[in-house]
């Protein structure tokens, strides 16, 4: 019926695999952060409330847990400032709670 309609089946297929290796390598990230937080929760090295230290030694973040949610876990600076740190990047790197 894509002939009928003046279209390559061919060019059909390979759209649709271009844009199909496009989804999941978007999706990746969505994925591994989900999936982080899920090991986050389960393991517990910190929860609300926990004063943290995390990153990589050229860019430490610090701050109080606000926030594990399933793509990022949220801090708060003591300034009031909230980041947002990656699930991938909680578990990927030194985490060290400072308080609880």
């Amino acid at each position: 019926w894509l002939l009928a309609l003046g279209i390559d089946p061919s060019t059909v297929a390979a759209t649709g695999g271009a844009g199909g290796l496009a989804l999941g390598l978007a999706a990746q990230n969505v994925v591994s952060n989900g999936v982080a937080a899920l090991i986050l929760l389960a393991t517990t090295p910190c929860k609300v409330g926990d004063e943290i230290e995390t990153g990589e030694p050229d860019l430490r973040m610090s701050g109080v847990v606000k926030e594990i949610g399933w793509n990022a876990t949220t801090l708060t600076k003591e300034n009031g400032d909230l980041i947002y740190v990656p699930n991938k990047v909680m578990l990927e790197t030194p985490l060290a709670v400072t308080e609880r």
